[in-house]
């Protein structure tokens, strides 16, 4: 019964595929397109077969934490002027970069 529930949110179809593309800031051909419906749907079928079993019993040492936290502590850094004199493009406070999240294509 989790198998099925499990598949039946990981349904990969071509809508799927094209908004995750979109996302990602990809074009895609239509082969290129079929293609990932194909593998990314096997993939999908692979993690619902996937069994771990019941994890509701695990013993006290799951929760023990790994290592202890270090202290903060405050340091100096280099100065923002001198660090700023060597960027291509800046504000008083800031580089400046490309805007990285436009559409593509024509420009």
């Amino acid at each position: 019964m989790r198998r099925q529930k499990a598949l039946k949110y990981m349904k990969t179809d071509r809508n799927t595929v094209l908004r995750a593309a979109e996302l990602s800031k990809l074009i895609l051909t239509e082969d290129e397109t079929e293609k990932m419906v194909t593998e990314l749907g096997k993939l999908a079928e692979i993690i619902g077969n996937l069994d771990i079993g019941d994890i509701s019993e695990t013993g006290s040492e799951a929760a023990q934490p790994v290592s202890e936290a270090r202290e903060d502590e405050v340091k100096p850094s280099a100065e923002r002027d001198k660090i700023l004199q060597n960027a291509p493009e800046h504000t008083e406070e800031y580089f400046c970069a490309p805007d990285t999240f436009d559409k593509g294509g024509d420009e």
